[in-house]
């Protein structure tokens, strides 16, 4: 029996020094005190378990938690044993068990880091990394964009001479990156309510074709396109809504800045206001000869502004 102790003895020092210089896990063991009749029942049960169990006074400090080992007193009392256990952390518990073999349950289930260890390890190999929130789902009422608009429009306006016009208005542009390059076609008529027409009692129309590049931008269901454009207005100025011969006609190239508000109504189908201004520095603004036979007529005004309520189809 002192050949075999020493044998145990020896195991238990090797594991530990090798653990602690391999890193690798060592033989569980325990060291068991208390009730000797407690004792000689426990330890044997441990060691055909694979629990290395060393002499009572052993010392703790060729020990670490690498190696582990667990310290255990036994006492009977009332029939059952009552274990109190120490890890080598400091840990301490008590437990009160039936018998010896499950005093010896116990103890082996702290001193065995070989069964909990690989579990540990399995679970430290999972990488947490940082929360990341699903991709958004696109709402079912959202509307892409489209590769064109087309409109059609009523419009308004005031020409720098003074005078009131109403006219009709078509619109389309195709997409270019984020830009709608397009034009408008507008058919324009003076109300000979106020200004040059007026004042020389003519009538005149006017039709301009204008090549526009606009900017939309998307606020949900709202649009503002802010735009650019160039192109030529001719105008027809009439001494007579009868004689087709008293009709003359002028024409002149313009610059157009503008804005435009679009509102979502239903799929692809908008309400659309338009705000433009367009200069023709170089219009002619009278008709005929001041000292001429026929009186002089209102021409092409130097600005036009246009304010203009339209449907268009297609969501910038």
């Amino acid at each position: 029996m002192a050949r075999r102790g020493r044998f145990v003895l020896i195991a238990a020092v090797l594991g530990g020094s090798q653990a602690a210089s391999a890193g690798v896990l060592c033989a569980p063991t325990a060291k068991v005190e208390g009730e000797p009749t407690l004792v000689v029942a426990i330890e044997p049960i441990l060691r055909e378990r694979g629990i290395v169990v060393i002499a009572p006074t052993t010392s703790d400090a060729g020990f670490t938690t690498e190696c582990r080992h667990v310290a255990a007193q036994v006492a009977s009392g009332g029939g059952r044993i009552m274990v109190w256990l120490t890890d080598p952390d400091g840990r301490r518990v008590e437990r009160l068990t039936e018998d010896p073999a499950a005093a010896a349950t116990l103890i082996e289930s702290w001193a065995r880091r070989d069964l909990v260890d690989p579990l540990f390890a399995a679970r430290s190999s999972i990488r947490v990394g940082p929360f990341e929130p699903p991709p958004s789902t696109p709402e079912a009422t959202t509307i892409p964009r489209s590769r064109f608009t087309v409109l059609a429009g009523a419009d308004a306006g005031v020409s720098g001479d003074g005078a009131v016009w109403s006219g009709f208005r078509a619109h389309a542009c195709a997409a270019i990156g984020r830009v709608c390059l397009g034009g408008t076609l507008r058919y324009g008529i003076d109300l000979e309510q106020s200004g040059d027409s007026a004042a020389f009692d003519n009538g005149r129309t006017a039709f301009d074709v204008t090549i526009t590049a606009e900017l939309p931008l998307r606020y949900g269901r709202l649009t503002i396109a802010p735009g650019v454009g160039v192109g030529q207005t001719s105008v027809t100025a009439k001494r007579s809504l009868v004689d087709e011969r008293e009709l003359e006609q002028a024409s002149a190239f313009h610059a157009r800045a503008a804005v435009a508000a679009a509102v979502r109504l239903s799929g692809v189908w908008s309400l659309r206001i338009d705000l433009s201004l367009d200069v023709a520095p170089l219009a002619r603004q009278r008709l005929g000869e001041p000292d001429g036979i026929d009186r002089q007529l209102a021409a092409s005004p130097l600005l036009h502004g246009w304010l203009g309520l339209g449907i268009a189809y297609g969501v910038m």
